[in-house]
């Protein structure tokens, strides 16, 4: 609209890529002409560089299709003479441009208006109808953003039930995941070169890995910037691991972040920043409507939250197993599969891993206890299930950040570093970098001790079959090394360590795992859940 080519309309659609109406429509009065009623005093926001751009005319009697971009700093910075235009809900160039109002009116480019409600229902309807969401109707992302009372949670709801049983293709997914990427702060990590390489994992129980890897990586030279989650349920979270360690502070702000990474190449911290926000509001839909374990809202709820956080390079390690997300090894491969579409469609590399989750990681289930095992770990005592899934993860990141083609040189690259004592070093620096005490990574023996230390004995003989890690995580949760509701408190001296992993010959009096508690009467709960939760 506006334009004789399309090449031109494709062009303007990209020079406007992204862009949000912070603006307001009038109602229209009986008798107008719907769209002359319009206000004329639109702004719009760039997500990339917060420019703001003055707009006006949307959708004169005229011109019932067009915005007239009149801001002439933006004219001149892209080498238009005329006003350039833009139709009000378009797909050009493979963009989404559509106009969010905080009323209940929307103009739908043909000279009438909609009320919001009817709108919203047509993505909602054709998701329903398993028809493809196209470009033409209100992006998904702003109909879960929207913060102005105009979408209910019934509507959103209904779209992602929708979407959970009918699925998305890779571009509405892609389409999804990087609305629900923009939807709040964007982190520009660009200072630190092209090679930024982030790491996540989808969860599991005893996952120390990034307290492990991540000042391994960076004493490789490899820029290091983390934010990370708190657990909730019977996976643990980063940030209440390293928050164990006395003093060290999770909570800076991004100044302070970026300088620690450009000052000693590492920085891990909470997720300070508003990332992703639509992300949180889907993922509470999908956990009231029992929607979560689904792959497309899985994959887009992940790669959302790694595309805001600045990284061009991400190394996903998809847990498989009984105490992951993903059950069987198909399920883990199609989310994996997917997460790399998503990212090459969004101009991200991903490389993922897929690790296997049946039984805990390592030996230690619970915060501090975790730590100790980290630690220990950069000391050179590396549980053999541990060190896999650590060397197979960094050696890729060492190759995606371009300090090594060949995975299994990187591999021993790490452990030289390991061996010589600098990824050692560089966990203590991070540590008292960020006000952390580095007395207790220097003696671990200072880390505070639960009130109750038992051994639980294994009441037969045999080969260990199967320690179900999902019962294992579940046990420590309910010890208090994690969350049930988000506003439970953690106890960061309690939880679960094994002596016997899957594979382990066993006598009847053999120590099978050893219970910390600080609630006498959940310690005999757990000793006697323990033996249940051990199968030989």
């Amino acid at each position: 609209s506006g334009y004789s080519s399309e090449k031109e309309q494709k062009e303007i659609a990209q020079k406007l890529k992204w862009y949000k109406e912070l603006g307001s429509i009038l109602e229209s009065s009986e008798g107008d002409d719907p769209l002359d009623t319009l206000k004329d005093d639109l702004m719009f926001v760039d997500r990339f560089d917060n420019t703001q751009y003055k707009t006006y005319n949307v959708g004169t009697s005229s011109n019932p299709t067009g915005v007239d971009v009149l801001n002439e700093d933006f004219n001149k910075k892209n080498g238009y003479n005329e006003s350039p235009m833009i139709s009000n809900s378009a797909n050009y160039g493979g963009y989404r441009l559509t106009y969010f109002e905080t009323n209940n009116h929307i103009g739908d480019g043909t000279g009438t208006v909609k009320n919001t409600g009817t709108l919203l229902n047509d993505p909602i309807t054709m998701n329903q109808n398993d028809d493809n969401l196209n470009n033409d109707y209100i992006i998904v992302g702003d109909l879960i953003t929207d913060t102005n009372g105009n979408v209910t949670d019934y509507q959103a709801a209904a779209l992602v039930m929708a979407i959970y049983i009918n699925g998305m293709n890779d571009r509405e997914i892609t389409d999804l995941t990087l609305a629900m990427a923009h939807s709040g702060d964007v982190l520009d990590l660009s200072r630190f070169g092209t090679n930024v390489v982030d790491k996540h994992s989808t969860g599991g129980v005893g996952d120390k890995v990034s307290i492990i890897l991540l000042p391994l990586i960076a004493s490789m030279g490899v820029p290091v910037a983390k934010m990370s989650g708190r657990g909730l349920g019977f996976t643990g979270g980063t940030v209440d691991k390293m928050e164990s360690i006395p003093g060290y502070r999770t909570n800076i702000d991004i100044d302070e972040f970026i300088s620690n990474v450009e000052n000693i190449g590492i920085s891990m911290i909470g997720q300070t920043m508003n990332l992703a926000p639509a992300d949180k509001k889907i993922y509470a839909l999908r956990d009231t409507i029992s929607c979560v374990e689904n792959i497309p809202l899985i994959a887009s709820s992940i790669m959302s939250k790694k595309i805001a956080s600045g990284a061009n390079k991400i190394v996903l390690d998809v847990t498989v197993g009984k105490g992951a997300f993903m059950k069987t090894k198909e399920d883990a491969q199609k989310l994996a599969e997917q997460m790399v579409r998503i990212g090459n469609l969004a101009g991200r590399e991903v490389r993922c891993v897929l690790t296997p989750m049946d039984q805990p990681l390592g030996y230690a289930i619970g915060n501090s206890l975790e730590v100790i095992e980290a630690i220990n770990f950069l000391k050179g005592d590396m549980p053999k299930d541990l060190k896999e899934v650590v060397l197979e993860l960094g050696a890729n990141m060492l190759q995606l950040a371009g300090k090594g083609d060949n995975i299994e040189e990187n591999k021993l690259k790490m452990l030289e570093n390991i061996e010589n004592g600098t990824a050692y070093e560089k966990l203590k620096e991070m540590v008292q970098n960020q006000g952390g005490d580095i007395s207790y990574i220097e003696d671990i023996s200072k880390f505070e001790k639960s009130k109750y230390i038992s051994a639980v004995v294994s009441e037969k003989s045999g080969r260990i079959k199967e320690i179900n890690a999902e019962e294992i995580g579940k046990l420590a949760c309910y010890l208090g090394a994690g969350r049930i509701k988000k506003e439970d408190t953690i106890d960061p001296s309690v939880g679960i360590i094994l002596n016997k992993k899957v594979g382990d010959e066993v006598i009847e009096g053999d120590f099978l795992a050893y219970i910390c508690a600080n609630d006498e009467t959940k310690l005999k709960d757990a000793e006697k859940r323990i033996v249940e939760i051990y199968k030989l």
